[in-house]
C-alpha cells in the first residue's frame, strides 16, 4: 500500500463449529514494522503508568450466526491515520513517520493464539 492509501482488518466468523466463539475485545491488536531485529510496535504509549489492554470477552449471541463481521479496522496510511485512541484504554500514537517496508497487523484477543495480516509500504 502506498502512503494516503486506505486499509481496512475485519475479525470475521466464517463457519460454526458447533460452540460459540469467544474472543477479546477490538482493540487488542497492533500494527508492528519489520526490522532487522524481528517486529516493533509502531505505537508508543503516552502517560505509560496505566498502560496495557482492558481484556473483555466477546461471545457470540444466540442470534448470532456465521458469517458475520465482528470488528473492524480502518486506517489512512499516514502518521497521524495511525495514530489510534482505544475506547478503554490510554492513547497509542505512532511513533515516527511510516517507512516503506513489511507491516503487520496483528490482533490478540484469541486467547493464546493471534491472528495477523502482512502488508508493504510503499512510496
Amino acid at each position: 500500500m502506498a502512503h494516503g492509501a486506505d486499509i481496512t482488518f475485519a475479525l470475521r466468523w466464517v463457519e460454526s463449529t458447533g460452540e460459540a466463539p469467544e474472543t477479546g475485545n477490538e482493540e487488542l491488536f497492533t500494527i508492528d514494522r519489520r526490522t532487522d531485529d524481528g517486529w516493533q510496535s509502531i505505537y508508543s504509549i503516552r502517560d505509560p503508568p496505566d498502560a496495557g489492554w482492558t481484556s473483555l470477552a466477546h461471545i457470540a449471541q444466540s442470534d448470532e450466526t456465521p458469517p458475520l463481521t465482528w470488528f473492524e479496522w480502518s486506517f489512512t496510511a499516514t502518521r497521524d491515520g495511525l495514530a489510534h485512541a482505544t475506547q478503554f484504554n490510554v492513547p497509542y500514537a505512532v511513533c515516527e513517520p511510516l517507512a516503506t517496508g513489511t507491516y503487520r497487523f496483528v490482533y490478540w484477543g484469541l486467547g493464546e493464539r493471534a491472528i495477523g495480516y502482512r502488508f508493504e509500504m510503499t512510496e
